[in-house]
């Protein structure tokens, strides 16, 4: 993991020459048994729940435990689960949070170490809470743009299904909500290629939804950017979301004119 210092460099911010990270709060839950994965959880609901991933060479430090607050500054990476896409938080850094950036405790929050006790309910206390960070900016190249469907495959004019390349063959879910839907769709299908390979950027937060798939005894849950517009770059921009020229794009677009 990167020290305080390191992670105040700007470089880390990028990948694939992208800016692409996060930071999130909440509490750890589900940690697994070699400390390497768990979930921050910012709420009972499952659209607060995110898996987190560290470095093979990592270990969440035992100074952190099931129930314990917690702040990551994280890279977001796409992942698969049953065929359908999610996103993983891979953590660059973490600390502890201030109070004012958890959320109130509740039941799922209660520390599992031997040794634990409620400090609050012992000395009649009342817990000071705050609000979760949830901020991640990550840029990309459009390569994908559908509107979603209700259970009845009849289309959601309020929702937008985004597929936001941001590697080789890196691709991450978005989701727009809102009453301008239609209207986006609409410019975007109007530029040439349908928009594909379109700049674009968001500067949103993390959501999540459970969801029962084929194949799964148990109910997956299912991350995404969640955002209510796409931003578009101008030429002057583009520095604020770029490191560097993504040559890798290249390779992509000249292997796709190529004649079969």
């Amino acid at each position: 993991m990167l020290s305080k210092e390191e992670s105040g460099n700007r470089t880390y911010r990028f990948l694939n020459n992208l800016i692409n990270c996060g930071w999130m709060s909440g509490y750890i839950f589900q940690l697994s048994e070699d400390r390497k994965s768990f979930y921050i959880r910012q709420s009972e609901y499952a659209s607060g729940i995110f898996l987190v991933e560290l470095d093979k060479n990592d270990y969440l430090p035992q100074s952190y435990q099931e129930g314990s607050g917690v702040k990551i500054y994280a890279r977001l990476a796409a992942i698969s689960n049953f065929g359908q896409p999610s996103i993983v938080l891979k953590v660059l850094s973490l600390e502890q949070p201030s109070l004012n950036e958890l959320p109130k405790s509740d039941p799922l929050a209660n520390p599992t170490t031997a040794n634990s006790f409620d400090i609050y309910k012992e000395f009649g206390l009342e817990m000071p809470f705050g609000k979760v960070v949830n901020n991640v900016i990550v840029a990309g190249f459009l390569d994908g743009l559908v509107f979603d469907k209700d259970p009845k495959g009849e289309k959601k004019a309020d929702c937008l299904l985004l597929n936001l390349r941001t590697g080789p063959d890196t691709f991450l879910p978005v989701r727009i909500y809102g009453k301008r839907c239609q209207v986006q769709y609409d410019q975007i299908k109007k530029l040439k290629n349908r928009g594909k390979y379109l700049p674009i950027a968001f500067n949103c937060s993390l959501r999540s939804k459970a969801v029962t798939l084929s194949g799964s005894e148990a109910p997956v849950i299912m991350s995404y950017l969640h955002s209510s517009k796409i931003t578009f770059m101008d030429n002057a921009s583009v520095n604020n979301y770029f490191l560097g020229k993504p040559l890798w794009l290249h390779k992509i677009i000249e292997s796709e004119a190529k004649p079969e």
